[in-house]
């Protein structure tokens, strides 16, 4: 057949994370509309940059079905793809939580919105922002 089997071990981290959530699936454990809400601490960690599309619009199709997906990510790119992606068209809820600490720096605080625009006011779109502000700079330099 030309297809050959490897142990998951033999596998790149983030193609077996894929692999769970489509064994899940599959053997009933997650079920959309009734099993409950898919608790993922980043997923993007170890996965290919190349499938993170592909990931976000997986993700947003088990939502458009009935499941709850609660993701914690400190990703600009998985956070971006979710904001070109979504479509309120079809009904996608996505909310954006941000955690950061108080002026004081003693309690953490939490905003949360429907709309992108709060990842812009993170520590994550800040410090993407440095690395590209870096990257023309040393462009410019001619370095």
């Amino acid at each position: 057949s030309g297809k050959h089997r490897l142990s998951s071990g033999m596998t790149a981290e983030g193609f077996r994370k894929i692999g769970v959530l489509q064994r899940l699936l599959s053997n009933g454990s997650l079920n959309p509309g009734t099993s409950g809400p898919l608790l993922w601490d980043e997923p993007e960690s170890n996965l290919n940059p190349k499938l993170m599309k592909d990931l976000v619009l997986a993700l947003l199709e088990l939502a458009r079905n009935g499941q709850q997906v609660i993701l914690a990510t400190h990703d600009y790119v998985l956070l971006k793809w979710f904001d070109l992606l979504m479509d309120k068209g079809k009904g996608d809820q996505v909310t954006f939580h941000r955690l950061f600490r108080n002026e004081d720096g003693d309690d953490i605080q939490c905003e949360s919105h429907s709309d992108y625009s709060i990842v812009g006011r993170s520590a994550i779109s800040n410090t993407f922002a440095e690395l590209y502000d870096e990257d023309v700079k040393r462009a410019l330099e001619g370095d």
